[in-house]
């Protein structure tokens, strides 16, 4: 919750608004759900929040309750002072392209098509969701799903799992911190060493300076995309051809996918990304890459900026001690 607000604390602020969280007191810390859904959901809904929001400030609220089934359900809200919706939009705004008042979109931007993809997440994941909201006063978005207890879990993801993690160094390739934080928090609860830099460019120069396992390659970014520098990696020749790299996207079409794989991509992890599916895949090319030997002090870098998340974030220069 708290790295999800912060992604979006500096646009609140910029508007002179608050942006508070609130989690009760009973509701329990470790429940186990996707993790990536549920942040995208969040960011859609607070984001909202704060762009119809002139006034006062978005309040986001965890509860927990207790469905008909007997299923303990974690409750998000997120409540704002804005402008507030008809009640006669409140069934349609849910649906793809509508919005309550055509103004909306000259004033605000956007075309509502979040809300669609928000109530189809909640949907996937076997929950439900419902907004409240009077003209002038404000909305609240909320949405509810059945999360269990870690302790309910038979096991852990990284005991599920053949990763010699230990052995494993990856570049994530990723220009979205929600994500970076997102896939370097799962990675180094399994002791994987995760580095990270933000587009393509980076990516091809850090290859070059550091041996790594594997690549996490985000498709769509700034400067070069993932597809671009894939193709650059591999025309390196040498190690850098059989380098895994691994895509990553929300495009899952067959023939997008193709395109990854004739650029030089070895798999492709669809997101928002699923964290067992992810570790799967990392462990199985783990196991294809062959063993290698220490790096030499070539390799050891000086210039590494601040973290974010469990990772390291690369800067656009790297730098080594030669």
């Amino acid at each position: 919750m708290n790295s999800t607000a912060a992604l979006l604390a500096d646009q609140a602020q910029r508007k002179g608004i608050g942006l508070d969280i609130i989690v009760d007191d009973g509701v329990c810390d470790d429940r186990v759900g996707d993790t990536g859904r549920l942040r995208q959901i969040l960011l859609n809904l607070i984001s909202n929040a704060v762009k119809f929001t002139n006034h006062g400030g978005v309040t986001v609220r965890v509860s927990e309750e207790v469905g008909a089934s007997g299923a303990t359900h974690v409750r998000f809200a997120v409540s704002d002072t804005g402008i507030g919706i008809p009640a006669a939009a409140l069934d349609q705004v849910f649906q793809r392209f509508v919005q309550a008042d055509g103004s909306i979109s000259r004033e605000f931007g956007g075309t509502g098509l979040g809300l669609a993809i928000c109530r189809r997440l909640v949907e996937l994941m076997g929950g439900e969701n419902g907004v409240e909201s009077r003209v002038g006063s404000g909305s609240s978005f909320w949405f509810s799903v059945a999360l269990a207890s870690a302790a309910d879990v038979e096991q852990p993801l990284a005991e599920d799992l053949a990763i010699d993690a230990g052995a494993v160094r990856l570049l994530l390739v990723e220009d979205a911190e929600a994500n970076q934080e997102l896939v370097s928090t799962i990675l180094r609860s399994v002791g994987v060493e995760v580095d990270i830099v933000s587009n393509g460019a980076e990516a091809i120069e850090a290859v070059q300076i550091c041996a790594y396992d594997m690549v996490l390659m985000d498709v769509q970014m700034p400067v070069m995309g993932g597809v671009q520098a894939t193709r650059i990696i591999r025309s390196l020749g040498g190690e850098f051809s059989t380098l895994p790299i691994i895509a990553l996207s929300a495009n899952v079409l067959p023939a997008q996918v193709a395109d990854y794989h004739r650029a030089g991509m070895n798999a492709h992890l669809a997101k928002p990304i699923n964290p067992r599916e992810m570790l799967s895949t990392i462990a199985h090319w783990a196991a294809e890459r062959p063993a290698k030997a220490a790096q030499p002090a070539l390799y050891a870098r000086t210039r590494v900026s601040k973290p974010v998340g469990h990772g390291r974030r690369l800067g656009r220069r790297l730098a080594n001690d030669s």
